[in-house]
């Protein structure tokens, strides 16, 4: 995972299943910087920068470790721990973070003022990339609650923490991005012998 900040990019290294050595590492003027605490825990999942502060996520430890970026380096400020609920993707919208969790199937919405949680909306399977367009957020269902592949990329209204809509993309959808105001998914998905298959959809302002 990457994440761009000023002058920074930010790499998260996920490391290896239950040996809690998922790092965060940096590069700078063409130098590259290792985080002197490293290794942050099991598996790091996802980086979100948002203004001066750097959010990564520790999918396997269950955590949102949160740090504000200085020119000296990265300072720890905050350390949100979510019980294990499976954290994936993070977005910031306004002064909350939203992320979505694989194990409680749902979207969390933290005020980072409090650091507490304020919301929990219920997904339609298991949530993946969180991206947001036109005051929107667009929340890729990669798997469907039994693991297989889901197919569904839903929107959730932040002033009502709630589900407006929700498009059939095909399977697999995870990655997205926007681009000239149209939604591009990038999907992943496998047949009863894991052989993978790969396609892309487009969401339109229609």
């Amino acid at each position: 995972s990457f994440s761009f900040a000023a002058q920074q990019v930010f790499i998260a290294c996920e490391g290896n299943f239950y040996q809690s050595n998922g790092s965060l590492w940096a590069i700078s003027e063409n130098q590259i910087h290792e985080y002197e605490e490293n290794p942050l825990g099991e598996v790091v999942q996802s980086l979100y920068v948002d203004e001066d502060k750097l959010y990564v996520v520790v999918n396997g430890s269950g955590n949102i470790q949160v740090f504000d970026i200085d020119d000296n380096g990265l300072i720890p400020s905050a350390y949100i721990d979510t019980e294990f609920s499976g954290p994936r993707e993070i977005v910031v919208v306004d002064n909350y973070l939203y992320f979505t969790n694989w194990y409680t199937a749902d979207l969390k919405k933290i005020n980072l003022d409090t650091m507490e949680i304020e919301a929990e909306i219920g997904m339609p399977g298991l949530p993946e990339k969180i991206i947001i367009h036109n005051g929107l957020l667009y929340i890729s269902i990669t798997m469907d609650f039994d693991w297989t592949d889901g197919d569904k990329v839903v929107v959730v209204n932040p002033e009502e923490d709630m589900i407006v809509n929700t498009f059939i993309v095909g399977e697999g959808p995870g990655d997205m991005v926007v681009h000239e105001e149209e939604i591009y998914i990038a999907r992943t998905f496998y047949d009863e012998n894991w052989n993978a298959f790969y396609g892309t959809s487009k969401i339109t302002e229609t």
